[in-house]
């Protein structure tokens, strides 16, 4: 009998995992303390959804099992139609051990990588031999034609975005235009966050909101610089009319709303405070937090008048970035520092041409918290001071978020912050007792 596969599996997998010996592998949790719904695994599920299908979503950051659930609905259905993974290149490494074994275990079932990693190395992922399809770009057009193709509706060729093996020849099949946020679903599906929703907002932690894809600016060390993904912003009554309807159901009073550059559509903007502002029972009751770019705040556009009105509309991030920068001074947090990456396809791919086979190179190289000297020899004589520079780095940057923390670890932080600066400013890296500290962090966050 011919089962219609129906069903799909998305997963949003550990940035971590820990080899207890040469037989077992134990993964572990993502060390995220404020988990977070994933919006791009929610798009997707709830496109699916729309089309009829069924979805199980696996948050690694509420599911310290994420693994065995996996597990447990392969042995239990037999109408998955694929497993789709998330990876960005720090969860590279955890997703490569899981979809292997998962490979070995149930070979029929399909396994998808999407997100930053495989749109990158696409074709370094299919030779391993345990991902079936790399969706490259965004996957909101892939997800139901990979479905219909897997249950034999539609020839291969016809679903666009991905990148697979047909016959041991690469296959890359059509790219299509970006999506607007006209034809996405405007609200995730309930169904996909409400059994995990009491620990999403646990002690009140904000909900987060997609409300914009892409970005206007091509900064050369991202993403979007690459894959070219050009910005689309979320209508304002959509995002005002879900936001609603999460604080009528669950009581929600703080969100999130998660894109690249909110303030970009003013348009947009001022119609969202409009329909916050007549709302009784919204204004003055929620908080909202969302990036800025600091060339936005200026009189010809974020003005002290509309920042005051902002306030009153619940936007609290701007407000707390001006007085955490005052209280914190030169120990300013660094949420994002990343180690220099050569990604391929960014304007610095040439950096890769020392390199034999480019798209083998293992996540663990380009991993701030995996940086060794052993990993950096190709840089030959130039190999121990890059170490050093990018060690003493990423102490600084330990030093500064420690301000947000105990008593103890602020005192580590108000030390070794100045000396790292001084490190850097003088390229003096004698006697680096700050080493230990690095040292002790990589062992206790990050074992492979």
């Amino acid at each position: 009998m011919i089962i219609n596969k129906s069903h799909v599996i998305l997963v949003s997998p550990s940035f971590r995992f820990e080899i207890q010996d040469t037989s077992e592998i134990k993964y572990s949790n993502s060390m995220n303390e404020d988990p977070e719904f994933p919006l791009n695994l929610g798009l997707l599920g709830s496109i699916l959804i729309d089309n009829g299908y069924t979805v199980d979503l696996i948050n690694s950051n509420v599911h310290s099992n994420w693994h065995e659930r996996i597990y447990n609905i392969l042995n239990k259905r037999e109408d998955i139609a694929y497993i789709g993974f998330t990876v960005v290149s720090s969860q590279a490494g955890a997703t490569f051990k899981l979809a292997k074994e998962i490979k070995q275990k149930y070979p029929t079932i399909k396994i998808v990588f999407g997100g930053v990693h495989p749109t990158l190395v696409p074709n370094g992922l299919l030779k391993g031999g345990f991902v079936d399809f790399c969706v490259v770009n965004e996957g909101d057009v892939a997800v139901v034609k990979l479905v219909e193709y897997i249950n034999g509706k539609i020839p291969l060729e016809s679903v666009p975005n991905i990148v697979t093996l047909k016959n041991g020849n690469i296959l890359v099949t059509e790219k299509l235009p970006l999506s607007t946020f006209d034809v996405l679903p405007q609200a995730m599906h309930p169904s996909l966050y409400e059994n995990d929703m009491a620990e999403y907002i646990k002690n009140g932690k904000p909900f987060s909101l997609l409300t914009g894809l892409g970005c206007n600016y091509q900064c050369a060390f991202c993403i979007n610089n690459i894959t070219k993904r050009r910005y689309r912003s979320k209508k304002a009554e959509s995002i005002y009319a879900e936001l609603k309807a999460l604080n009528k159901r669950y009581g929600i009073k703080v969100f999130i709303f998660q894109e690249e550059h909110f303030f970009a559509d003013r348009e947009r903007l001022f119609k969202l405070l409009e329909l916050f502002e007549n709302d009784a029972d919204l204004f003055g009751k929620i908080k909202w937090i969302t990036n800025v770019r600091v060339t936005d705040i200026k009189d010809s556009w974020l003005s002290v008048p509309l920042l005051k009105r902002l306030v009153k509309a619940g936007c609290i991030s701007l407000a707390q970035v001006i007085g955490q920068l005052l209280k914190i001074g030169p120990y300013v947090r660094v949420p994002f520092f990343q180690t220099y990456r050569p990604y391929p396809g960014s304007i610095w791919e040439t950096d890769l041409s020392r390199f034999e086979d480019p798209e083998a190179i293992p996540d663990e190289m380009w991993r701030m918290q995996l940086v060794t000297k052993e990993r950096l020899s190709n840089f030959g004589n130039d190999a121990d001071f890059l170490y050093n520079l990018i060690s003493i780095t990423q102490v600084m940057c330990l030093s500064a978020v420690s301000t947000n923390s105990n008593r103890l670890k602020r005192l580590i932080g108000r030390l070794a912050f100045p000396l790292c600066a001084y490190r850097i400013r003088t390229l003096n890296f004698n006697l680096m007792v700050e080493r230990k500290l690095l040292e002790h962090i990589r062992k206790k966050y990050t074992t492979f």
